[in-house]
């Protein structure tokens, strides 16, 4: 959780909410126990996201935060890590460097010590359309996996027919793309009956049409065992119903008392063209339903420390899919608990609900508690409005091989450490 020194507060990691209460003893040089304030057996694999990233060292940070440098970043201090390679040199908005780490503790299956590259420069693009020319010109071995810049349909389709057998595709697990709601903040969206009516508004195979995306969205994934089967029949999913969604839609607000409109706001990382266009989707979806939502476009700092506040009425987030509901705590529970959480709530129900999810003792139980959360979350309460998956798509050159598959999470498999030039 956000330490604390000279009255200001870092803001809390996103997986804060994971270890809360959990108490963390130094066995011996390579061993940590952590003692958890309730069981939770599927707590491995829940930390598996690749957003688990302890970067911030106690003994490297707790000096700049007992002077008061509470938002001290891994880069001030020294990045340390246990990957394949070391960073050499970081050029703000240019590019990072990395070398081959001679110490790194892996080999591969002859034995031989990995990585295979000397190094990796990453070259800092912004632009989607400036990652492309510069693929294309020769300057990049491959693309990125950032929701902004993966490929869309139409600029794979223009790769494979300019470059032919030159270019390949990675494809990994989709990302969801939502709208967290807000119920701590003082305004309509603490009536449930609101929040209702935005879910069933928002028109989801519209937004897959629009935003170049792959199926309506989801917590868990399209095709993951735990998730409920019917879920894109149920109000608001489904097609057939959306007329009359959205007549229920216009009830609800009129009852919750808001017949002539309301108003609300959406931040939004003005960085990301991609993000800027989803948002301006929402506006114009919301403006039908009387909802007038103004754009507070900010930077991607002022963004990151938007998210863990409770200032703004809906927020657009997008993340990897979660692949076991135990990874959900961190999104899912109350705001006191887990600043990153989608939405602002502090229902003890949730903790309740997740408190079944952990005793569960098979996957059955598992799945039948995790459709109980799901449906409140989603469903009852409407504290996140799932809108669009997408499917990754990253371009590389044909020879850089050992890029490997991983077709749930965009984020895993980064280290490159297997990872080879046949030229």
């Amino acid at each position: 959780h956000g330490a604390e020194s000279g009255g200001q507060t870092r803001t809390s990691a996103i997986y804060a909410g994971n270890y809360a209460g959990a108490e963390v003893e130094l066995v011996d040089s390579t061993r940590v126990r952590l003692t958890l304030p309730k069981g939770n057996p599927q707590f491995l694999h829940g930390i598996k996201l690749p957003d688990h990233v302890v970067a911030l060292p106690k003994h490297l940070a707790q000096p700049f935060i007992s002077r008061g440098e509470v938002n001290v970043s891994p880069l001030e201090i020294g990045l340390v890590g246990t990957g394949p390679f070391i960073l050499e040199k970081y050029v703000k908005g240019s590019r990072a460097t990395v070398r081959r780490f001679d110490k790194y503790w892996d080999v591969d299956d002859q034995d031989r010590q990995l990585p295979y590259l000397d190094g990796v420069d990453f070259a800092i693009i912004y632009d989607p359309a400036a990652m492309d020319a510069a693929f294309r010109v020769g300057r990049l071995d491959g693309g990125a996996r950032a929701s902004g810049h993966a490929l869309t349909p139409d600029r794979e389709n223009a790769y494979s027919r300019d470059m032919g057998d030159d270019v390949y595709f990675y494809r990994a697990g989709s990302s969801r793309a939502g709208i967290p709601l807000n119920s701590l903040k003082p305004g309509p969206l603490q009536d449930v009956r609101v929040r209702k009516a935005i879910s069933l508004w928002m028109d989801r195979q519209a937004a897959v049409r629009a935003l170049d995306s792959f199926s309506p969205g989801t917590l868990l994934g399209d095709g993951n065992p735990f998730a409920s089967p019917d879920l894109q029949d149920w109000p608001g999913w489904n097609p057939a119903t959306k007329l009359l969604d959205r007549q229920e839609a216009r009830r609800l607000m009129a009852e919750a008392g808001f017949r002539d409109g309301a108003q609300m706001d959406i931040v939004c990382d003005s960085s990301r063209g991609s993000q800027v266009r989803r948002c301006e989707f929402y506006k114009d979806q919301l403006q039908d339903l009387g909802i007038d939502l103004q754009l507070s476009l900010v930077d991607r700092a002022q963004y990151s420390s938007a998210l863990t506040s409770i200032d703004h009425d809906l927020y657009h987030h997008t993340t990897t899919h979660l692949i076991v509901p135990e990874a959900a705590l961190q999104y899912l529970s109350r705001y006191s608990e887990a600043p990153f959480s989608l939405g602002k709530h502090e229902d003890p129900k949730i903790g309740a609900l997740f408190g079944k999810l952990f005793a569960a003792r098979s996957d059955g139980e598992r799945t039948t508690a995790w459709r109980e959360l799901e449906r409140y979350y989603l469903l009852e309460q409407a504290y996140y409005v799932p809108m669009t998956n997408s499917v990754t798509s990253v371009p590389y050159r044909s020879y850089v091989m050992g890029i490997r598959e991983t077709p749930e999470i965009t984020m895993h498999g980064l280290d490159l450490a297997v990872v080879w030039l046949d030229k």
